[in-house]
């Protein structure tokens, strides 16, 4: 008897180390996820944003790289614009939309003010790479993207593909998943706290 007790405790003490063993890796894993993807921009006005002020919060990323093509980079900040203008409508409750414009090309005669004028005037804010290595950070290369960061940093959508009814469904199902995850965690959370004596 006494030695079926004593398995049952060992096993009881293996069971919850690898508990917390398990809960600690996922959340070091959370925890590196946001350090990998840490950054520090400042906006057209000239404000600060930390991403690592953001954590727990859903982001939608438009990223505008830099061209030399005035057609091109003219096409690349009108599907910006499309992608934020159709998930603020259906999203704005649920995340946070942010353009982010690539300006290593900027000529020597143009003075960046002049830049942070043009980006004022879009309908969202835009963060501006001078050096680009918040693109570089995210692997942007010379072609619009969209990234969706989760709520724990993990990337859970990307795409450079032009604004279209069917591509925004895509992306939307995807936020619409992790939401609904979010919710299924926070009831089980608020459950357990009611259950607590």
């Amino acid at each position: 008897m006494r030695n079926i007790f004593l398995k049952n405790s060992k096993r009881s003490i293996i069971t919850a180390v690898s508990l917390i063993l398990v809960s600690g890796t996922a959340n070091a894993s959370a925890r590196s996820e946001h350090q990998k993807y840490d950054f520090v921009l400042t906006d057209a006005s000239q404000k600060t944003f930390r991403y690592s002020e953001h954590k727990g919060k859903i982001l939608a990323l438009s990223f505008v790289p830099d061209t030399d093509n005035r057609k091109t980079g003219s096409y690349w900040l009108t599907e910006s614009r499309k992608w934020m203008e159709k998930l603020n409508q259906k999203l704005s409750k649920h995340i946070e939309i942010f353009g982010l414009k690539k300006m290593t090309n900027l000529p020597m005669f143009l003075p960046k003010s002049f830049i942070r004028g043009k980006l004022r005037k879009e309908p969202f804010p835009y963060l501006i790479d001078w050096n680009g290595k918040v693109f570089n950070l995210f692997s942007v290369k010379e072609k619009y993207t969209l990234i969706v960061l989760d709520t724990t940093g993990h990337i859970v959508c990307r795409t450079s593909a032009p604004f279209s009814n069917y591509k925004f469904k895509e992306v939307y199902t995807e936020i619409k998943k992790i939401l609904g995850r979010d919710r299924q965690i926070n009831k089980t959370h608020a459950s357990k706290e009611q259950k607590r004596p």
